[in-house]
This record gives C-alpha cells, structure tokens and sequence, in this order.
C-alpha cells in the first residue's frame, strides 16, 4: 500500500478505476465519462476500446450499497445501468465521433491509446464487480449470489474481478 494511503483510500472506486486504466492502457481510452444536463446525470467510470469497439464501463465494489437492498427491491445500481444504455443508445453516434476526437489527440499528445481507432459503440454499458472478499463466509456467499441473480433477472452485463 503507497505512503500515507490507508486502506479505505486504497479500495475506493477511484483508486481502483485508476490502477484499471493505468494497468490496462491498451484498451482503456478514458475514464470517468460525465454527462449532465436537466433530465440526465451520467457518470460512467471507464471506457474501453478493444477492437475498434467502444465499451463503457460501470465499476462498483462488492460491498457497495448501491448494489443491494436488504430487500427485493432494485437497488440504485439497476437504475444506473438502465439510465447509462438509455443515453448510449440515444447518442451512439456523438460518442463515437467523440471518442475518434479523444482517440487523435491522444496519439498527438503521445499519449498511451488502445491499438485501434473506435469504429463501433457498445450499446450495452458493462458493469465491473471488484470483489475483494478473501474469507468466504455464508452471509457473503449469499450476498454474491443475490447481486448475481438480481443482475442477471435485469439482464445487465456483469464480470467480477477479485485483483488489480
């Protein structure tokens, strides 16, 4: 762990968008896309372009809770991904002509960029789980399965990763 971070900094979302970005540069075009206007407020934290595919990126923590009610009912997180393929699909076409901007000055900035210009926006954001939950416990395994099958009864993409 750096000098003089403690662990809550070091598990934070920005901390771990960070060491995504900086660890995988050559698919990460951005991070931390912001959008806001009177009806919507977007805040998508990476975008990845593999392929010439533009993918954008949600990233939540296991133990986030935006990800989970104690209940059934749908947790800040669903509402998120929703609202995120809504404004994708709706300016598909402005943000690729955005990315190839933000893809040229990059290599004329000498800025590192992933191996192809985008060609193509992913209709369906992605939503990155971090999990860094070593011990198994039944009261975690049972959180992990609730997020999973919520997710997946939402049809929202999902992968988890456990490092960075």
């Amino acid at each position: 762990m750096g000098e003089g971070m403690n662990t809550k900094e070091k598990w934070s979302e920005k901390f771990i968008q960070g060491m995504l970005a900086v660890k995988s540069r050559n698919i990460h075009l951005d991070t931390e896309f912001a959008y806001k206007d009177i009806q919507e407020d977007i805040r998508m934290d990476l975008i990845q372009c593999e392929d010439g595919h533009i993918t954008f990126i949600e990233l939540k923590r296991i133990d986030d809770n935006r990800m989970l009610h104690e209940t059934n009912k749908n947790p800040e997180v669903i509402y998120q991904m929703r609202c995120y393929k809504n404004f994708i699909e709706k300016y598909s076409s402005e943000l690729l002509e955005y990315y190839k901007k933000v893809f040229d000055v990059k290599v004329q900035l000498g800025l590192p960029v992933p191996k192809t210009v985008p060609t193509s926006i992913n209709p369906i954001p992605e939503l990155i789980i971090f999990d860094r939950w070593i011990k198994s416990t039944s009261k975690r395994d049972i959180h992990r399965q609730r997020i999973y099958d919520l997710l997946k009864r939402n049809d929202i993409q999902y992968k988890v990763i456990t490092n960075i």
